[in-house]
Order: C-alpha cells, then sequence, then structure tokens
C-alpha cells in the first residue's frame, strides 16, 4: 500500500508543470513538512486505508497545498486535478486501477504563519 502512496507523489513529481508550480522542488510531504524545510509552496499529504471484508481496497487521500501565493496554489490544485481525477486522457499510475476526486476539500487561512491552505481529497482504488 505504502507504494502505491509513494507512486502517486512520483507521478505528480514526474509531471513537469506540477514540478515547476513547486518550483522545481520535490516539496511533497507525508504528515508534515521537515522543520527545517523552507519550501514555499509545498505540499502535505495524509492517507486512510479503506477496506471491506478484512482487505484493504482503497484509500482516501487527503492532500494540503499551502503557501503565500493563492494564485500559484490554485494552479497546483488545477494541475493535481488534472493528473490524478482519472478520465480517458489521464496518464496511468502504477498500483492504482482508479483515482477520482471526491467532494470535501476547501480553503484556509493560517494568521500565524500567513499561509493558505487549499485542501483536496481523492478516492483511490489499489
Amino acid at each position: 500500500m505504502t507504494d502505491n502512496i509513494k507512486n502517486i507523489r512520483k507521478h505528480l513529481l514526474n509531471d513537469t508543470t506540477f514540478k515547476t508550480l513547486l518550483n522545481d522542488k520535490d516539496a511533497i510531504y507525508l504528515i508534515e513538512k521537515p522543520i527545517k524545510s523552507v519550501e514555499n509552496p509545498y505540499i502535505v499529504y495524509l492517507y486512510k486505508p479503506i477496506g471491506t471484508g478484512g482487505y484493504i481496497t482503497d484509500f482516501q487521500i487527503e492532500f494540503r497545498i499551502v503557501g503565500k501565493d493563492l494564485t500559484k496554489l490554485t494552479s497546483l490544485q488545477n494541475r493535481m486535478i488534472t493528473l490524478l481525477d482519472f478520465n480517458r486522457d489521464t496518464q496511468p499510475i502504477e498500483g492504482i486501477r482508479h483515482c477520482k476526486l471526491l467532494n470535501g476539500g476547501g480553503m484556509v487561512r493560517n494568521p500565524e504563519t500567513d499561509n493558505y491552505e487549499l485542501i483536496v481529497f481523492f478516492l483511490c482504488k489499489i
């Protein structure tokens, strides 16, 4: 399962448009950004396994796109949806049968850091 999550991260970072929006950094982190890291923007992701009958068949993944420039964050969000919301033109991701954008998510501004956070949810089938 964790290999599948890594494949999603690798899929995003292999896209030149997406990587350019991240200032050519590999700034996608599991759970939290390292304290010494100064990347802006960056992405934090979390995942939750979902199973039926004792087998994990799906997982929900939450991405938090964080930074100060709301225009750039919105572009990152749109590109992420293009890359991960499976349709006829989407490139396949190794180990993932299907990935779909879920309702929910939204936008928050953290007054302490002066960063915006755009939240996006996907349901991925393995």
